[in-house]
C-alpha cells in the first residue's frame, strides 16, 4: 500500500474555483478509480495557512496511483489548477 500527501497553496481570488474543481476530482476519483483505499481533501487548519489545502490518499499500489494520474478527471483538474496556484504543488508518496 502507498500513501500520498499533496499540498496546494491557492491564490485568494481563486479559492472558490479551486474548491469546486477539487470537489469534482474527489467525487470522480472515489467513484471511478481502481485500487483506491481512501481519498480525502480539506483545508489546513493551522493559523496562517489560509488558502492551503491537502489531499491525503491511500492506494493499493504504485500502479493504481499511476492509473489515477492518467485519468481524465485528474488531468483536467490539475490542468485547471495551474492558474489558481500561489506556489507549486507539493506531493509526497510513502510506502507502507
Amino acid at each position: 500500500m502507498i500513501g500520498v500527501f499533496a499540498k496546494v497553496s491557492i491564490k485568494a481570488e481563486s479559492i472558490e474555483a479551486f474548491e469546486k474543481s477539487a470537489q469534482a476530482l474527489v467525487e470522480a476519483t472515489r467513484s471511478n478509480d481502481n485500487g483506491l483505499v481512501s481519498y480525502d481533501f480539506g483545508t489546513l487548519s493551522e493559523e496562517g495557512t489560509e488558502g492551503e489545502y491537502a489531499f491525503i490518499e491511500r492506494w493499493e499500489s504504485h500502479d493504481a496511483l499511476k492509473e489515477h494520474m492518467g485519468k481524465e478527471h485528474f488531468t483536467t483538474a490539475v490542468g485547471q489548477w495551474e492558474e489558481y496556484l500561489a506556489e507549486p504543488l507539493q506531493v509526497s508518496v510513502y510506502d507502507f
